[in-house]
């Protein structure tokens, strides 16, 4: 004959089925959190190796300085950066000379106003001659664009900070300084050439009392070493 069937008998497997799932959910509860934060320390997986790397790069912009509402200050640039990786650089140098010449200083129209009918002297108005800077270059952002599904154009985003000195045409100071934080993109043409956009915000201090103005420049790039 079978074993009888008990209450006693049905209590126990309850018992025990019952263990037996709080054991489960309680290795659950202890091994689920070890596991994710597994996954969370991990490493992300590398989505594309850069099609373009940067060494040792000069360039030269043509920009200028537009925010000073009586002149207009525009003249070429010449830099030189080191890359040391993917995302970090020194600018060795970026230095422009504004010439003496009316086509490199345009006066605004407030200028004018006031040199021509109110007799105010050209003196009296702060131009820009000289200036050179060298700082670090930190690179977050690479990627690229398609095309129209033709071809593929590949950029960087770049932010700079800077010091150097400048210094005012016709003045009793020889220089004074400046510092300089700047946003640049950057459209690969190819391994050795790259078009350029800098915006710049310089802070000059002058007899130590700060003043800004904002460069934007457009330019090329010369490319040695780096590798793809």
């Amino acid at each position: 004959m079978g074993t009888p069937y008990t209450k006693s008998g049905v209590g126990r497997e309850a018992a025990a089925l019952a263990l037996a799932l709080a054991v489960a959910a309680a290795a659950t509860a202890l091994l689920w959190p070890a596991a994710v934060l597994a996954v969370k320390d991990e490493a992300p997986p590398v989505i594309q190796k850069r099609h373009f790397r940067l060494g040792s790069e000069f360039y030269l912009d043509l920009g200028g300085l537009v925010l000073d509402p009586f002149t207009k200050s525009w003249a070429p640039s010449l830099g030189w950066v080191a890359h040391i990786n993917d995302h970090l650089g020194w600018e060795i140098v970026n230095a422009s000379f504004i010439p003496p010449l009316k086509y490199f200083s345009v006066r605004t129209h407030v200028r004018a106003q006031l040199e021509d009918s109110f007799a105010v002297s050209s003196s009296a108005f702060d131009k820009l001659q000289l200036y050179a800077t060298t700082g670090l270059v930190w690179k977050p952002l690479y990627g690229k664009f398609s095309v129209f599904n033709r071809s593929n154009l590949y950029a960087d985003m770049s932010f700079t900070l800077a010091a150097g000195v400048a210094r005012y045409a016709d003045d009793s100071l020889p220089v004074f300084p400046l510092g300089v934080a700047g946003f640049g993109l950057r459209f690969y043409v190819s391994q050795t050439w790259s078009v350029r956009l800098d915006a710049r915000d310089f802070v000059f201090f002058r007899n130590l009392l700060p003043t800004n103005d904002l460069y934007v420049g457009l330019g090329i790039a010369l490319n040695l070493g780096g590798g793809e």
